[in-house]
Parts: C-alpha cells; structure tokens; sequence
C-alpha cells in the first residue's frame, strides 16, 4: 500500500485544468516541507487532485496555508530540454487537511487513527516526539521510518539515511 502523509506549506495557490475528453477537474499546487534535518534544505513538492478533492483545493486552500495532505507518492518522469531524463516525486492527494500549530495537537495517535495514517516519518533525534512516536507505532500496526538508526528496533521500523532512499522504498517496493 502506497498511503503517504505529508506536512507542508503551499507554495504555490492551487491551478485548476480539465481533462480533454470526460471535462474531469484536475487541481495542481506545489508545496515546500522541511528537510529531515535542520540543515537539510526544504524540497518541493507536486500536488495533483483530481474531480471533487481538485475542486476542493481549489476553493479552499491558498499560497502559505499549513496543512496535512493525504495521497499516493510516485516518481514521474521528465525529458528536460536538452534531451536528458529527470524523475521528480508527484503526490496525487486523496485528502487534504488545513492544519494548526503543531503546538495545538494533543493526541497524534487519535489523529493517525482517524487518518488510517499507516507510516510516520520521524527524524533520530532523541528527542520527545521521536520517543512518542515509537511509542504509538510500538503498540500499532503502523510502520516508522528514521533517518539514522534508532536507539531501539521495533519490529515495525525501518532505517533511511536520506529523504531518496524513502522515496524509492515507497515508490519502487510498493510499502
């Protein structure tokens, strides 16, 4: 299963186009979230909707909103100008929650409940939320990604060193 959860800031307002043949709306944005580490640059992400979540995000989101999109990853292939290929990550959106603060969250495992949020992506840090996680995927199904190897192995863990190796392990070996 391929259900990705993303945090981000739209970049850019959300552009609306129709399909040629059946006139199904399709809804296009790009959003920027934060690299695993404080040093790592943000990246930047392209957001499809399709029909009712296109019209959606359309009507309701704008350049600088904060928010939680739900969807499928995969890797799109691009032939540049000077005949070279590029891949670049797409997520087609099945949900898109407008977000508060992080502060404001008080129960994640609620929120990964309600969501059916099934993989969370945590940076090694020792801190408190890289604990609470491990806690919440502990006693869950769910499967926790970490950038460097965690102090503690769970059964449900799996290690990435950086943001193209998760990538290509949700994209390629279909998580």
């Amino acid at each position: 299963m391929n259900h990705c959860l993303i945090q981000a800031v739209i970049n850019s307002s959300p552009q609306m186009r129709y399909t040629k043949d059946n006139k199904t709306p399709i809804a296009e944005m790009t959003v920027n979230f934060k690299g695993l580490r404080d040093e790592d640059p943000s990246r930047e992400l392209k957001v499809l909707g399709w029909g009712n979540i296109a019209q959606e995000m359309v009507g309701q989101l704008k350049e600088g909103q904060n928010i939680v999109i739900e969807g499928r990853l995969r890797m799109n292939s691009l032939t540049r100008k000077d005949g070279t290929k590029e891949k670049q990550p797409e997520l087609t959106a099945s949900r898109i929650h407008n977000i508060s603060p992080a502060g404001q969250i008080n129960s994640e495992k609620k929120l990964c409940d309600h969501w059916k949020i099934d993989y969370i992506l945590c940076r090694d840090s020792g801190s408190y939320a890289q604990m609470n996680w491990e806690e919440i995927v502990y006693k869950s199904d769910m499967k926790l990604f970490l950038v460097k190897k965690p102090k503690l192995k769970f059964k449900n863990s799996l290690i990435f060193f950086n943001y193209d190796d998760l990538i290509n392990q949700i994209t390629i070996k279909k998580l």
